[in-house]
């Protein structure tokens, strides 16, 4: 494949590749089921979360996008796991589009799921920002926000970020 724009007419063509997929997250759900009733087991306060990135955007490392190959369902995922974290790297009105697609298809399944978004904070994203990105996040039913790459923060960055608790 040379594009995700394929997946749709490829999905169509070979019903057994959906087949697959299905299959895949079908895997995916009852391995993080049991991984969760594992770990309830030995610390029942313990929480079970997973990271998944929006289904068609360019990955933070500019790989081409493949979590749908990979079978990250929020809907699927939400009944098994404490915490779905989704990964958006891009500007506010995607961060607001994505985070409601998130929200909605984890309120189908278990609405006490919750939802951690993580936005960018590095590279050419600057302070004044970050405001932005949280609320369009959280407008769209965020739980929480995380701030990738933590560890490139400077100053500046660090400040607009502590003066959202006030």
């Amino acid at each position: 494949m040379q594009g995700d724009t394929e997946i749709p007419l490829f999905l169509l063509e070979e019903p057994l590749f959906a087949d697959i997929l299905r299959w895949r997250t079908r895997c995916v759900a009852h391995f993080l089921e049991r991984l969760r009733d594992l770990i309830k087991g030995i610390r029942a306060e313990c929480k079970l979360s997973a990271a998944l990135v929006p289904p068609v955007k360019i990955g933070h490392d500019a790989t081409a996008p493949r979590a749908w190959l990979a079978a990250q369902t929020y809907r699927a995922f939400a009944p098994v796991v404490d915490t779905l974290h989704c990964v958006i790297h891009w500007d506010a009105d995607v961060v607001a589009y994505d985070t409601r697609r998130a929200r909605d298809q984890i309120n189908a399944s278990n609405p006490d799921c919750e939802l951690c978004v993580h936005v960018a904070a590095y590279g050419k994203r600057r302070p004044e920002e970050i405001a932005s990105l949280v609320q369009a996040a959280r407008g769209q039913g965020a739980d929480s926000i995380g701030f990738f790459c933590h560890d490139l923060l400077n100053d500046e960055m660090i400040a607009a970020i502590t003066a959202l608790r006030h």
